[in-house]
């Protein structure tokens, strides 16, 4: 049995059921050895029927990926706010700010954890 039949099987086990989700298919891409972009959905919330028929509106939601190559998911059990995906702007207002390169240092000298770490 291979390990993704193997996962599979649990999954049945346990009942449960991968979730419906919002946002673009894949979760995850990266380069072949052969350099061509290969893709999939590797990330995924699972949830078993008790919580379905509790939450009826849920669905994980594929977020924008930031410091991985995986895109975080974000679980919402009501429809989520309006507005959908946004990238972050930085505006020229927030640079001429005179607390800009004080504040800019200390975010990116903290950078040096991964998320792995985070609790």
């Amino acid at each position: 049995m291979t390990r993704m039949s193997a996962f599979k099987q649990v999954l049945d086990d346990c009942g449960l059921l991968d979730s419906d989700f919002v946002g673009r298919r894949f979760t995850w891409w990266g380069k072949s050895r052969y350099g061509s972009l290969i893709h999939g959905r590797l990330d995924r919330a699972v949830c078993n029927a008790v919580w379905l028929d509790l939450f009826k509106e849920e669905a994980d939601h594929h977020q924008i990926r930031t410091m991985s190559d995986h895109k975080p998911l974000l679980v919402y059990t009501q429809p989520p706010p309006p507005g959908g995906e946004k990238l972050f702007r930085l505006g020229k207002c927030q640079v001429d700010h005179a607390d800009f390169p004080i504040i800019n240092q200390s975010f990116w000298s903290n950078q040096a954890k991964p998320f792995s770490d985070c609790t």
